[in-house]
């Protein structure tokens, strides 16, 4: 991903904003690990997937609402038709019908295995970018898209391992 966003990464001012991006990302990634664990322990218990990616959606808003207070920030909403459509439109097809699938992909053909399909993220992110907003691509960028794709290929076509999600020590 370094490699694909490098001349994000190179153009990127060393200041506090910068800092917190970086730790919000790294914060990301940890509560997606997070988020993985919880479902795999739904599964287990055998909840529903609909029923388990609902509450998921419920519990994000209440902890949004919690930080909100907590750093004293006042919730406003726009009645504009554009921002009401819109916040529909990333509650149902951006957020909604995307994790069902990534968790129906999930308990389909293993949490390890689906989770490389976030490596694609960045990718779809920087075509939209490309699309919409006049992005050049880069040899460098196109080297990285030629990487995790090739990444992607060589980790679908491992043998799966029968015991995927669960830690195992071996002793020699």
């Amino acid at each position: 991903m370094t490699v694909l966003s490098r001349d994000e990464i190179g153009n990127a001012a060393a200041d506090v904003g910068t800092l917190h991006g970086l730790l919000l990302a790294f914060g990301a990634v940890a509560a997606a690990a997070f988020g993985n664990v919880l479902a795999r322990h739904a599964e287990r218990i055998g909840a529903p997937l609909q029923s388990s990616v609902a509450w998921s959606m419920v519990y994000g808003p209440l902890l949004l609402a919690l930080a909100a207070f907590v750093i004293g920030r006042r919730w406003t909403f726009d009645l504009q038709s554009t921002y009401v459509f819109s916040l529909m439109y990333l509650a149902a097809a951006a957020s909604v019908l995307p994790f069902l699938l990534y968790f129906g992909l999930a308990r389909r053909r293993g949490y390890t295995t689906a989770s490389y399909v976030l490596a694609l993220t960045p990718i779809l992110a920087m075509t939209m970018s490309a699309l919409f907003e006049g992005k050049r691509w880069g040899s460098v960028s196109l080297f990285g898209v030629v990487l995790v794709l090739g990444g992607q290929y060589l980790l679908l076509r491992a043998p799966s391992h029968p015991h995927e999600g669960r830690a195992t020590l071996e002793v020699a």
